[in-house]
Formats: structure tokens, sequence, C-alpha cells
């Protein structure tokens, strides 16, 4: 169990079949019905795959349903593509590399994929609109080549070829949001090797300026961006995998990023996501510790500021990636995260 201050503990309700070797998951609402859906990506063996996971509306689910994709299924991500007011698929696969489209047509279920080749290993995305045509672009972190690729979307869900921009070494992760409140999406990566995130600020016209590196702990495997002391302006937050901590940047106010203050948190941080998980109106952290197979609670006292509640999930399976969303409808953010040694996802509700 994971105790939380002023709640008591979340607890295991369920775990659900993924496929083989389940990497990455998200929480969102595929069939709009109001109710949150799954999907992971699954690497698999010989083959990715990506599972749907629809909720029957009391916070259970169905089985899934299982669509093939190119390569090893790595990192997946989900938004309107096309304007139709339905949330599709894009997934990022390894060996070959690919990033896969799936088109929702309309009741959760999806076309086949849709492939474009990315310049390196794609090892994870982001999506929104980067050019401010109002549809939604794709960026990929290209790993092995040191670039983000940009993918720009044609106006009917399909992109045409990707466009590089430099960034530092092995870039792991990608996020997009507007840092210097210009009104356009910047993108902002860990680079693993140099331990640093890369911010590369949008021109204004869908094209990116060089990047200018902020120094963080080792090995950063995952970052987003949140208002964590509500000034209006997004912040970062990296998990560090080697140093098993995670930093927190604060936004200047001018697309810059004060020092790091740093949180220890159990071993090998592999994933960072943040929600609202004790309903005090305040962003927390939540982070998937992988080699203790332990997710902690980094609670916001409401100025950017943490207090760390470290907290076990029921097994010594380790955690590859987690999500947070209310999936039973009861106003509290529940925990998914991915057991890959277990080809399953579970879900851990909070009380």
């Amino acid at each position: 169990m994971l105790f939380i201050p002023g709640c008591g503990m979340f607890r295991t309700w369920n775990s659900y079949s993924a496929g083989t070797t389940p990497i990455h998951v998200i929480a969102v609402d595929l069939n709009n019905d109001n109710n949150t859906d799954l999907v992971c990506a699954n690497q698999g063996v010989g083959g990715g795959t990506v599972s749907v996971h629809l909720n029957m509306g009391n916070g259970t689910f169905f089985n899934r349903t299982t669509y093939t994709s190119v390569g090893s299924s790595y990192f997946v991500q989900s938004t309107d593509l096309n304007n139709d007011k339905k949330l599709d698929i894009v997934v990022s696969n390894l060996y070959p590399s690919r990033i896969s489209v799936f088109i929702n047509i309309g009741n959760g279920t999806f076309l086949s994929e849709v492939t474009y080749a990315t310049s390196g290993i794609p090892l994870a995305l982001a999506l929104s609109d980067v050019n401010n045509d109002d549809r939604v672009d794709i960026v990929v972190a290209d790993s092995n080549t040191n670039n983000v690729g940009v993918f720009l979307n044609r106006g009917n869900g399909t992109f045409y070829p990707e466009i590089l921009y430099p960034a530092g070494i092995d870039v792991r992760s990608v996020t997009l949001s507007d840092i210097n409140s210009d009104r356009n999406m910047d993108i902002i990566v860990t680079n693993q090797n140099s331990s640093t995130v890369g911010v590369l600020l949008n021109a204004g016209n869908g094209t990116f300026l060089a990047q200018v590196t902020y120094v963080v702990g080792t090995i950063p495997r995952s970052i987003i961006t949140a208002d964590l002391n509500y000034d209006g302006k997004p912040d970062v937050i990296v998990a560090n995998q080697n140093s098993s901590d995670v930093d927190i940047l604060l936004n200047a106010g001018d697309g810059t990023f004060l020092n790091r203050t740093t949180y220890s948190v159990g071993r090998n941080p592999y994933y960072v996501v943040t929600g609202d998980m004790d309903n005090d109106g305040k962003l927390d952290v939540v982070v998937g510790c992988y080699s203790t197979a332990t997710v902690g609670i980094l609670y916001n006292t409401g100025n950017g500021t943490f207090t760390f509640q470290n907290g076990f999930l029921s097994s010594t399976v380790p955690v590859r990636s987690i999500a947070v969303a209310d999936i039973n409808k009861d106003t509290k953010m529940d925990i998914i995260a991915t057991r890959f040694l277990l080809n399953s996802v579970s879900i851990y509700y909070n009380c």
C-alpha cells in the first residue's frame, strides 16, 4: 500500500493483462464516454503492439484490444490529429525507428497504423501545435542522433517528413510548453549522457532556436512541465535515474530557469508525472522508481517547494512508467503503473 497524508492509502484493486513488455502507459478518454481509458505501448518480442483498455464506467476495464505496430513500441501519446474531436494515438517504435499514427474511427477503435521514419531511435515524443496553424504536430526525441525531430501536420492527420534540430548527447525525453509566454510552444528535452536539460525556444514560425542547457542530476530520464508555484509560468520537473532524485527548475519568467532544487526519491526514478493527489488544490509530483518498485509523491506546499512521502506498491516488480487520473469518478486521482516483467498494467485507487 502507498500511504498519503489526509487520506490513508492507495489500494490495489486490479491488474490487467497488457501486451508483452508494456513500457509506457497513458490515461485518456478514447471513446468520448467521459470515462478514462488506458493505452499501453508494448515492446514485445520480435514486434511491438499497442493495447487499448476501455473503461467499463465503474473504474474497471474491458479486456484489451491489441493493435500491431511496425517495431518495438516504446512510448505513446494521444491527441486529436485530424480535428474530428476524437483522440488518436501516436506511438514511437524502436527497431525499426518509426512513429506510428493510429486514427480513431469514433468508438474507441482505430485504423491500422500509418508510419513515419525518424532519424534516430525515438525514445519519446510530445504532441502540440508548434506552428500555430491549429493542427497538432509531433516532436520526437531521436536519442542516438542527438536530435529532436519535428513532424508538421498537413492538416488531415498525416505529416510532412521530419525536420531536425540539434540537441544534446543522447536525447532521452521531450515535452512541449510555452516557456517564455510568447504564445509559441517551445521544446524541452533531457540530454541523458550530458546530464542536462535543453530548451529550444520557438522562433515564432514553428522553427526553433539553438538549445540552451541547464545542469541537472545524473542520467535525466523523464521530463515534464507544470506551473508548480502558480505564477502563470511553466516550471520543469526532471527524474534523474542514476542520482536517484528529482530536480525542479522554477521558471524565472523570461524563458530561463532558476537553479535546480533537488529532492531525493527512491532508487532509479524512471518516470515522473503531476497531479493533485491529496485534493488540496496544489499540483504534486508523482515519481515511479524502477529498482525499488515504488511510487513516491512530492507534496506541493504551495510555493513551489515539496515534502517527499515515500510509498510502495505491493510487488517487487520494477515500475517502468506511471500515469495519474481519476479512474473511478470519485474526484480522487488514482495511479496507473506498467509492470513490464508481469506483462500487466496495475491500477492503485486513491482511498
